[in-house]
């Protein structure tokens, strides 16, 4: 992981930076880490969708966590699906990641400003939230009907 925040410059001087948002996958069959996606706008809205693709097993089946990184270094949310039970589960940085998380909508990519919930319908058919116990974690258990 090498990215850096990117820095605002305005008539010379430094007045900010503007972080930088990835997504990073761990690998199942060797445990690393690979570099998924970067993420310009709407961080959670994007972070939705893309943890919705892997819960539904659509893309990123070759990972067994997934991970949302603010300037490279910072970890703010990781998504995992449980190997051999039938849950999934969410981990944010801060409650206040968790609620960005809530009321986020999904977006598919960057160039697409639709708001059209893409997986959002299928994902609720096949997980049900439970409760967590914890501010910081959302918890999904696969609905029993679609197991069988």
């Amino acid at each position: 992981m090498c990215r850096r925040a990117r820095l605002v410059v305005a008539m010379g001087n430094v007045v900010g930076s503007t972080p930088t948002w990835d997504i990073y996958g761990r690998r199942k069959d060797n445990e690393k880490y690979e570099h998924v996606a970067t993420l310009d706008t709407d961080v959670f809205s994007r972070w939705k969708h893309e943890s919705f693709c892997y819960a539904l097993e659509i893309r990123y089946s070759e990972y067994k966590s997934l991970y949302l990184y603010k300037n490279t270094y910072i970890r703010v949310a990781k998504a995992h699906l449980m190997l051999n039970g039938p849950y999934y589960e969410i981990e944010f940085k801060t409650p206040q990641d968790a609620e960005t998380f809530d009321n986020a909508e999904e977006q598919m990519t960057n160039d697409i400003q639709a708001q059209v919930p893409w997986l959002f319908r299928k994902f609720n058919l096949k997980w049900t939230q439970v409760n967590s116990g914890s501010l910081h974690k959302r918890v999904f258990k696969k609905t029993s009907h679609l197991d069988k």
